[in-house]
């Protein structure tokens, strides 16, 4: 990585880390921090990816599941993504980032299974 690259990728993590309990900072800062690392790669193909999926995982919205236990478990899975793309270790990176993105599909499936769990069952007949 190059230093302007690293150096982005430290300031975007701290950036989440200092975005404290205000949800929408930490949702910018989330954001920003997955762009820097992908911008990183030199992969616009890869940037695009990124953009594409959070998009789609958040159907739209660019939110996604919060609470402040899922907060701090982001802040050291970001540490640890973060990391491993400044050493340049893509492998690491990978399994870091494939289990920061199952995490965030196991919070959405669980959201979807409550709100189906809250449907009214009349709705169905209309």
């Amino acid at each position: 990585r190059s230093a302007a690259s690293t150096a982005r990728i430290r300031e975007a993590r701290e950036a989440y880390r200092g975005a404290g309990d205000d949800r929408a900072a930490s949702g910018r800062a989330d954001g920003e921090l997955h762009r820097t690392i992908a911008e990183a790669t030199d992969n616009p193909s890869l940037v695009d990816l990124s953009d594409r999926i959070r998009h789609a995982v958040s159907l739209g919205f660019r939110a996604e599941p919060y609470s402040q236990s899922i907060r701090e478990q982001a802040i050291v899975e970001h540490a640890a993504l973060a990391e491993a793309v400044i050493d340049g270790d893509p492998q690491r990176a990978g399994e870091v980032a494939a289990r920061h993105f199952a995490i965030t599909e196991e919070r959405l499936r669980a959201l979807l299974s409550r709100a189906s769990e809250h449907t009214d069952p009349s709705e169905d007949e209309r």
